[in-house]
């Protein structure tokens, strides 16, 4: 019974990416899902960060919410929750700022990548972990009002233009270009 599962499990033909591929980026929202699904699909930079994730210790969970009370577009708040030894960090956006679905999912990349940078050091264990390893491998932008401690990294302004660049060249990853 056991093998008859793991050769199901194994044996989908499929070389596009599924759920089952990226167990650590999560969403308890099936249209998040869903974009995450078309941004892995379509985008090589968000298939790499989805997928360096399931090398750490750490599930991400990807929601729409509020973030610096409804001044930023999208988060990761420092919380950082562990439980056996996994770790868990949430990505949050704001989806009613009218943003199409590209500006979503670069906004999405762009803070997988800041808690991809959560993820690999392996020392964050907690929120004030985190802040201290922002303040030492960040900026700080200037923030909105009422938005303390916010924080920046070149690498997350570079993914997110990398993947909305990737995104708007109209290539699909393993396809040939549109001519």
């Amino acid at each position: 019974m056991v093998t008859m599962c793991l050769l199901l499990l194994f044996s989908s033909g499929s070389t596009q990416p599924s759920f089952r591929s990226f167990p650590h980026v999560r969403s308890t929202q099936r249209w998040v899902l869903d974009l995450i699904r078309t941004g892995a699909e379509r985008s090589i930079t968000f298939r790499g960060l989805v997928a360096a994730f399931d090398r750490t210790d750490t599930i991400v969970y990807v929601e729409r919410g509020l973030c610096g009370f409804g001044h930023l577009s999208a988060c990761v708040p420092q919380t950082v929750v562990v439980a056996a030894e996994t770790r868990y960090v949430r990505v949050m956006f704001d989806a009613r700022r009218g943003a199409g679905a590209i500006e979503v999912l670069a906004l999405i990349g762009h803070e997988l990548q800041h808690a991809l940078e959560i993820a690999t050091a392996t020392e964050v264990r907690t929120a004030e972990d985190a802040g201290r390893l922002f303040r030492r491998i960040g900026f700080s932008p200037h923030c909105p009002a009422g938005v303390p401690d916010c924080y920046e990294t070149d690498a997350a302004r570079q993914v997110g233009d990398r993947i909305r660049d990737e995104l708007t060249s109209g290539v699909v990853p393993g396809r040939a270009a549109k001519r």
